[in-house]
């Protein structure tokens, strides 16, 4: 929605009684399917989340409380009522299982690890240790965990090759791979899922993509959905790329299992730009300067501080160089650590230039996540920009939001707060009701005054979602600049 206010566009959303959440609760299909009925005539365009339509969210699409039969028939009355509108463009996405359970109350960080550890080594069949790795691993796992887990992957999976039956009624779909390795189950599945596709006629082949990442596609669909209102095709506009040649993006980057290269190359594929590799140097102001991990590969910064490494260290002399080419007007984007920015870097940047100057900035979760918002953030509001309906504040917010969340809160307070809530003796995961309260305004009271230092400018108010302290909320305060229907 804050992606969609750059170029003025309104954001129809269903209630957020009817959308998903972190908590079991009752099924509420009935409710959204009706109003979807009841909305679709009067909209541009459809964005629509097929976990969301078919299980309640993200999260609930990890949990077996929908048999695979259900889920097919979903997607048939799904299809039902796209028949009846032919005229609105569909931009839908799925996510590909992760390759393990939700950490919560009742499944634990160890759960989470062996399960994941299980699904990579049960991807490996040929390799000498994968049966003795996968014995022992059997034996930590509870079996009917298990057993669920392998089951909802069939499921999902089975849904996925069933959205690729629905290429008639939409305009673009997206599948995503959620957090994942180099071998593991997921491998089979996208293999046959692009079977799936491949075996369409080309005029329908070209309305699928699948790349690895999850939590951008959403903004992905906004970003397409306004480029055919406005008539821009894909790589209408070239976008120089500093880095695009470092050798470190022929690796993987954490939980994923493509190079990092290649997946950039698949999330700008449907955007407005195509990249083109530019020097440090010779990048003119707007460019996008890209910072990748080191020889050691990705940090990952959840739950855990970021190094700070020693002054005149190789670290900290690639950093500063890295710096010093910065104009005003550049994009940032960090890919040094999983689930966070680097501080040390953005310290040293704010340093030098105004962060509130920057034209864009990511550094969230996964690479995937984070160049999916990038590269829909430059293309919406270019082409804004250029259709004259461009919002110069609700752009400054979106790059201030996520300088809050990815440097600020990823990157620092979750770490803080963490420390804090295992010091009170509560579930990171499962926060108690007295515990989600207090560590909810403390994440406000500290980012409010990381913002204040980071110079920002907009008035918000943060918040935690959930009962738990991976993602934070930031919404803008009441009498914000720029705050509006």
């Amino acid at each position: 929605e804050d992606l969609a206010r750059i170029a003025r566009a309104q954001v129809v959303a269903p209630p957020r009684r009817l959308v998903g959440s972190h908590a079991d609760r009752p099924d509420r299909f009935e409710s959204l399917a009706r109003w979807l009925e009841a909305e679709l005539p009067r909209l541009d365009a459809l964005v629509l989340s097929a976990d969301q339509w078919l299980y309640g969210g993200l999260i609930q699409s990890r949990k077996l409380d929908l048999p695979t039969q259900e889920a097919l028939q979903r997607l048939e009355r799904l299809a039902g009522i796209l028949a009846c509108h032919p005229r609105i463009p569909v931009y839908a996405f799925h996510v590909l299982l992760r390759l393990t359970v939700t950490v919560n109350a009742a499944q634990s960080e160890d759960d989470w690890r062996n399960i994941f550890d299980y699904s990579v080594w049960a991807g490996r069949p040929g390799h000498p240790e994968a049966e003795a790795r996968l014995t022992e691993l059997r034996a930590r796992i509870p079996e009917a965990l298990l057993q669920e887990y392998l089951e909802v992957r069939r499921r999902n999976h089975s849904a996925n090759l069933a959205l690729v039956s629905l290429a008639s009624h939409l305009r673009f779909a997206w599948f995503g791979q959620e957090d994942c390795a180099e071998h593991g189950l997921h491998r089979p599945e996208k293999a046959r899922l692009q079977q799936a596709i491949d075996a369409l006629p080309a005029e329908q082949r070209a309305r699928f993509l699948v790349l690895t990442g999850a939590d951008e596609l959403g903004a992905l669909g906004v970003m397409r959905a306004l480029m055919e209102r406005h008539g821009v095709k894909e790589g209408s506009w070239e976008l120089p790329v500093a880095g695009l040649s470092d050798p470190a993006l022929e690796r993987v980057s954490a939980y994923e299992d493509i190079p990092a290269l290649q997946n950039l190359e698949l999330h700008f594929r449907p955007s407005a730009y195509r990249p083109v590799a530019t020097s440090a140097d010779r990048a003119g102001a707007g460019c996008v300067r890209l910072f990748p991990f080191g020889p050691e590969g990705q940090g990952d910064l959840c739950f855990t501080p970021a190094p700070t490494p020693a002054a005149g260290s190789a670290q900290d002399l690639r950093l500063q160089a890295f710096v010093d080419t910065f104009r005003p007007g550049d994009a940032l984007l960090d890919l040094s650590h999983g689930n966070g920015a680097d501080p040390t870097l953005i310290g040293a940047l704010a340093e030098r230039l105004p962060l509130g100057g920057l034209r864009a900035f990511s550094a969230w979760n996964t690479t995937g996540n984070r160049l999916g918002t990038l590269v829909a953030h430059l293309s919406v509001a270019e082409l804004a920009r250029r259709a004259g309906t461009f919002d110069a504040e609700a752009d400054r917010f979106y790059l201030e939001s996520q300088l809050l969340d990815h440097a600020a809160y990823q990157a620092q307070v979750r770490s803080e707060l963490g420390t804090l809530a295992r010091a009170r003796g509560w579930n990171i995961w499962a926060l108690p009701i007295e515990g989600w309260k207090e560590l909810s305004a403390e994440a406000d009271r500290r980012l409010q005054a990381l913002a204040r230092k980071l110079g920002l400018r907009h008035r918000f108010r943060a918040s935690l979602p959930w009962p738990r302290l991976f993602e934070v909320s930031i919404r803008r305060q009441s009498g914000d600049p720029g705050s509006g229907p």
